[in-house]
């Protein structure tokens, strides 16, 4: 078959090579499930979604409802984020929970209803993306252990479970295009992309990871038998991957932390290093071919993408205040690499799994049915009794580090997969593993820079169906340790992670000890007996002493706004975003000016320090009567 790809030249391409290369059609694509799987699966759906809306009032941060919940009462007030306020994400979030607040009423178990709601749609999609790498047991396996690594780990309502969810979603879309090849999907995995965007701008890790699937589809596409000396294209998609890598990694080096190198830069490099080495290794057509195939797909994608943007960034346009709106998400957040960083623990573990990994995957080829299923079983009751051991706390944390080494793992063992023999001759099957290595890879980078334990989860569930996607769709004689490995996880989640402290999470097992519910109108979460004797009695000592709708709290205690129900008459919200210059003066203005009469001091801020001392000196002299409530001193002048 002959193809005529300009006006001076054709290029041959094998019969079997002209139907375009796609995701082999598994039995269920066909027909429906029988009965009584379909009613497993709704009694697991049901389970799931029983079990987390059990854990939804628990634990909280108390500055994070506090933001989330003061945004979304400003947009409620006509105020424009980015412009009127430091909003600290893109916005959209905040928009979602100004109409949950007319509908539900202000609350942060009002907020988390809204999460728990998408989570109940996201279980669903992460089952049709799992059955189209595995069986439909492991499948539904694979899926439990995603809904335990979701939000009963922490529920609270903040944006990073919605670029997970998104990202999912996108990734279902995408999985919809190769089954169908219709491009509709592709607009449809975009929206995702642009809504995730809107959410937090981290959403643009999601849509990175399809660009470079893209990249890699078309390189089975456009790939071909007759070799030809036109390199155009792999020269500019060199260049390309190396501009990206070198962003990537100049990104992450700031920190000269070498933990981050190994968890955030190797997997995409390795994963980019695929893509060049299918790129020089196997010829392909002419670059304008190749363009003319990447567009087909680029175009619907990105105008998914920037359609909800459009839409969002329209009032901004109107009132002449791009700037704000470009300044408030992609300049200012650069501060929280000063201010909110925190590293991880040392990387070389990754590498020691590694060659664990690579030595007992010798092993356990060599061994025969009976002895794997009896190693898996062992190895299962093993996580499941270790767990209980908690005074071990070597053992506890080694059992984190495998854990939360899965990314760089899967991706090590997964880019080995993709260059070998059998991978280059496949002609399409191999590309929904690409899809969610890289989704896996680039979405990880929620991690950075704040690389807190919790922060794990919000790419858990991608990574958990890359590697279900490499157990399965490689040597059969792993399955048993992946069956055993996924059972023992869920029980360790179970008992020794919904159950623990997020402040002492992957350190040590401390049993969570936010017990007490927390009785405020705007409450409805389970908090400290400490935190709540504090803001029980700090929030009517405040409301006591407000002879207008205003006032002030400072540093980074937004949630005494929201708890309070009064405005702030700043534009911050945590203290570090704010411009120092003149900033007493300029404080103690807008408190003239809103008529504030009791104003907050908070001893212990987690990022901007404490109060400088002109400004608490200022304070003093402004609110001369003052009280210590737990952390706080309310200062008042009659």
């Amino acid at each position: 078959m002959s193809i005529v790809t300009d006006g001076s030249r054709q290029e041959t391409l094998p019969t079997e090579l002209a139907k375009r290369p796609s995701v082999p059609r598994r039995d269920w694509q066909g027909a429906l499930p029988d009965k009584r799987w379909l009613f497993i699966l709704a009694l697991a759906w049901v389970a799931c979604a029983l079990y987390a809306r059990t854990t939804l009032t628990h634990g909280w941060v108390p500055h994070d409802p506090g933001a989330l919940g003061q945004s979304a009462e400003r947009v409620l007030q006509g105020q424009l984020p980015h412009r009127d306020f430091d909003e600290i994400y893109t916005g959209g979030l905040s928009y979602l929970y100004a109409g949950t607040f007319l509908l539900l009423g202000p609350s942060i178990l009002s907020m988390r209803l809204v999460l728990y709601a998408v989570f109940v749609f996201w279980l669903p999609a992460m089952y049709y993306v799992a059955r189209h790498v595995a069986t439909r047991e492991a499948a539904l396996l694979a899926v439990l252990l995603c809904a335990m690594w979701s939000i009963p780990v922490y529920p609270a309502a903040i944006p990073s479970w919605y670029n997970l969810f998104f990202a999912s979603f996108g990734i279902a879309a995408t999985f919809r295009y190769l089954d169908t090849d219709r491009r509709r999907w592709l607009f449809i995995a975009g929206i995702c992309g642009g809504l995730s965007c809107l959410v937090k701008i981290i959403g643009m890790y999601y849509v990175a990871a399809v660009l470079l699937f893209m990249l890699y589809r078309e390189q089975d596409l456009s790939r071909q038998m007759v070799p030809m000396r036109e390199r155009h294209g792999a020269v500019l998609i060199t260049l390309c991957l190396g501009v990206f890598n070198m962003i990537l990694a100049g990104m992450v080096s700031r920190f000269g932390s070498f933990s981050f190198e190994i968890y955030f830069v190797l997997p995409t490099f390795l994963l980019s290093a695929v893509l060049l080495w299918r790129e020089w290794r196997t010829p392909h057509l002419t670059l304008t071919s190749r363009f003319r195939e990447l567009t087909r797909m680029l175009a619907p994608f990105l105008a998914g993408v920037i359609a909800p943007l459009t839409l969002f960034v329209i009032p901004y346009v109107v009132s002449g205040s791009v700037h704000a709106f470009m300044n408030g998400v992609f300049v200012r957040p650069a501060r929280r690499l000063d201010f909110a960083a925190l590293a991880l623990n040392d990387g070389t573990i990754v590498v020691l799994f590694a060659g664990m990994a690579l030595a007992g995957r010798t092993l356990w080829r060599r061994a025969s049915a009976e002895t794997r299923l009896h190693s898996a079983i062992v190895l299962g009751l093993s996580v499941i009794a270790a767990s209980f051991a908690t005074s071990y706390v070597v053992i506890y944390r080694l059992f984190w580090l495998a854990m939360r080494a899965i990314v760089p793992l899967v991706t090590i063992w997964g880019a080995w997969r993709l260059t070998s023999p059998a991978a280059m001759r496949d002609r399409g099957g191999k590309q929904p593993l690409f899809l969610l290595l890289t989704a896996a890879a680039l979405c990880s980078l929620v991690q950075f820079p704040f690389d807190a334990a919790v922060y794990f989860f919000y790419v858990a569930p991608l990574a958990v169906l890359a590697a279900l996607a490499l157990f399965w769709g490689g040597d059969p004689a792993v399955r048993p340790a992946a069956w055993g490995l996924a059972i023992a996880y869920i029980a360790f989640s179970l008992l020794r992670i919904h159950s623990a402290s997020i402040g002492t999470m992957a350190h040590e097992y401390v049993r969570d000890d936010q017990t007490a519910f927390l009785a405020l109108a705007r409450g409805g979460v389970r908090v400290t007996p400490t935190a709540r004797s504090q803001y029980e009695t700090l929030i009517p000592v405040v409301l006591a002493h407000a002879r207008s709708q205003y006032t002030y709290a400072t540093p980074d205690c937004p949630e005494v706004y929201f708890l309070s129900g009064l405005r702030n008459p700043t534009r911050t919200i945590f203290d570090f975003f704010d411009d120092s210059k003149d900033r007493t003066n300029r404080i103690m203005r807008e408190l003239k000016k809103h008529d504030v009469h009791v104003v907050s001091l908070n001893l212990k801020p987690q990022f901007s320090g404490p109060v400088p001392q002109d400004l608490e000196s200022a304070l003093e002299a402004r609110f001369p009567q003052h009280t210590r409530i737990g952390n706080f001193i309310v200062r008042w002048r009659d």
